[in-house]
């Protein structure tokens, strides 16, 4: 098992962002670690508390240039890059070659998982072809696609983005893998115990963070009480982990936490303490 920590290229160089990437970093706290304090500091900080690496999110306007001093300062750090996220696209449709260049990506960084969110494919993995030449690069790039299934929004139609049964349907049709959010998977109103036991053999990263289910992000798909550290919402994450190491999970654990730098180390030493992994 490998415990990771979120972070963006545009937060370790400068990159030009989206209107919703500068949103999310205006209301997202977890932004605001990389601001506020040294990277080296945060990096030393968060191996303290028994991180292994970061997830990479690749921002949308990322060239290869930026990943590759993103990379580089990363490296200066000591920290690997244990997986690749998806931009967060908004308004287009992503077709294969995006998805090539992510694996593309990942090689460069000897990174075996990218996340990638069913809503970034519309209904295109209901398609034989597209999941044909999905399976195509995964055995290319010996790399695993892990879907991420996303929270429901006020207007959802595509009930196989956020309902769990649904989801898992298409994940296990298309032969691909899981990233498991268990913040999205509980807004949707679901239990995250008993998807992960039925889904295990898929799953092979999760996006762990806590939950406190009210009206506003239920309906309005908000920031409030979501992503929250471990032990601050309602979500039974002790009873969660024993889970995993009962089953001996040995996937990627990405904490995605909305907080600052010390909830972020103190969510990480709250998973090592039930993994009993020494730190």
């Amino acid at each position: 098992m490998k415990l990771l920590a979120w972070i963006s290229v545009n937060e370790l160089v400068p990159v030009p962002q989206t209107l919703l990437e500068r949103i999310i970093e205006k209301f997202d706290k977890k932004h605001s670690i990389y601001k506020n304090t040294s990277h080296r500091q945060v990096f030393q900080q968060l191996k303290e508390a028994g991180v292994d690496g970061v997830e990479l999110l690749i921002s949308v306007h990322s060239s290869e240039k930026s990943i590759a001093l993103a990379g580089k300062k990363l490296n200066s750090y000591n920290v690997p890059v244990i997986s690749v996220h998806q931009p967060l696209y908004y308004g287009r449709k992503v077709v294969i070659s995006d998805i090539e260049n992510l694996c593309k990506i990942a090689k460069g960084f000897k990174s075996r998982v990218i996340v990638l969110h069913i809503t970034t494919f519309r209904r295109q993995l209901l398609d034989t072809e597209f999941v044909n030449n999905l399976s195509k690069l995964q055995k290319k790039y010996k790399v695993i696609f892990g879907i991420e299934n996303m929270p429901k929004k006020a207007f959802s139609s595509d009930g196989f983005t956020y309902k769990g049964k649904d989801f898992a349907n298409v994940v296990h049709s298309t032969n691909l893998h899981m990233t498991f959010d268990t913040t999205h998977l509980a807004q949707a109103g679901e239990d995250i115990l008993n998807f992960y036991r039925k889904n295990k053999k898929e799953i092979v990263n999760i996006h762990l963070s806590d939950y406190k289910r009210n009206w506003v992000n239920v309906h309005l798909v908000s920031q409030i009480y979501s992503h929250l550290p471990l032990g601050e919402g309602e979500l039974p994450i002790d009873e969660f982990l024993s889970l995993l190491k009962e089953v001996k999970y040995d996937g990627l654990i990405t904490l995605e936490v909305n907080a600052g730098l010390a909830k972020l180390c103190d969510s990480a030493r709250f998973v090592n303490k039930y993994l009993k992994r020494v730190i």
